[in-house]
């Protein structure tokens, strides 16, 4: 009778098991600090849910041909669902394509596609993160200076709207300068930067539009101690916490990566049981919030919690 039940109890099991849906995680690489708390978000709504999450990374995030290569090899296995966060937002399109032919559900996070389409995009508002740098930088500097911007994209849709917002509100405010460093290592775009220094040196302001160009430009001061910097950021680290309360950074733009990776699994889980009733997919309240912080407001506490625990996950 022992034997009998235990049998029972293993089948029930795998029957458990087979019926769980298998949901693709694919970023864009896995050695940044943002990947890892979008992640630690999916994974905790796939766990409460019971979806099977299988984290499918590139290491680096300028391995885009790999990306393509993982939502072919992601269909093959026969996943219900692919999150993905788009490094190259031509070359995805018919991979991606491909995939819905083959009915598996699909929802884009952190940055979509360069062309419209039906694929629900979880993102920050990018263009409106731009924006609202470029107000504090002119609310902080003399009208008429040089503002370098590092990271100018080709490939990142979320990189491009953000240098887009940025460089609409400072249109004729400021002489801008904008410098390739989009998705390269710290290591590379340290390299790049010594290229560039005269640019550098000659700037008032330096807007660094992602997380590694934000660590090269501070590696880059570090190694020039009379040069003064007002940088300004994107995303956060902690080398880029440290910087903001030593004040080697005048602010930096931070999303909210882990309520992203909770919102995209949330979508996709809803697309793969919709509503009896037929009800249509709803994608308002799906965009999270972007904060701008300062070293300011880094002293007074005064942030929103959810950043605060972003910040404390950053330590």
């Amino acid at each position: 009778m022992k034997f009998l039940w235990l049998g029972l109890l293993l089948l029930f099991t795998f029957d458990v098991a087979a019926k769980q849906a298998r949901v693709a995680l694919i970023l864009m690489g896995q050695t940044h600090e943002y990947w890892h708390a979008l992640r630690a978000g999916a994974n905790d709504v796939a766990k409460r849910q019971e979806l099977q999450l299988l984290n499918m990374d590139p290491l680096y995030e300028n391995q885009s041909d790999s990306q393509e290569g993982l939502v072919y090899r992601a269909v093959e296995m026969g996943v219900d669902g692919i999150v993905i966060a788009p490094s190259d937002s031509l070359m995805l399109q018919e991979s991606l394509k491909y995939a819905m032919e083959k009915d598996v559900q699909v929802v884009l996070v952190d940055s979509g596609l360069s062309i419209n389409s039906d694929i629900p995009v979880i993102a920050t508002d990018n263009f409106a993160a731009g924006q609202e740098m470029a107000k504090l930088i002119k609310s902080e500097n003399v009208a008429g200076g040089k503002v370098v911007i590092l990271g100018l994209p080709t490939k990142v849709a979320s990189t491009l709207a953000r240098v887009e917002g940025l460089v609409s509100e400072l249109k004729g405010h400021a002489t801008i300068a904008r410098h390739h460093l989009d998705l390269l290592s710290i290591g590379e775009a340290f390299r790049v930067l010594e290229q560039i220094e005269s640019d550098l040196l000659t700037a008032d302001v330096v807007f660094a539009c992602n997380e590694s160009s934000t660590k090269a430009m501070l590696s880059w001061y570090d190694s020039r101690p009379n040069v003064t910097p007002k940088l300004y950021g994107f995303d956060m680290a902690p080398t880029i916490l440290a910087a903001l309360k030593s004040r080697e950074l005048n602010a930096v733009a931070v999303q909210d990566p882990y309520t992203m990776g909770e919102k995209a699994v949330t979508h996709l889980h809803s697309m793969l049981h919709p509503h009896p009733h037929g009800q249509e997919l709803k994608l308002e309240g799906m965009s999270p919030p972007f904060y701008l912080v300062t070293p300011k407001l880094l002293e007074s506490q005064s942030y929103d919690k959810r950043l605060s625990r972003y910040l404390k996950t950053t330590h």
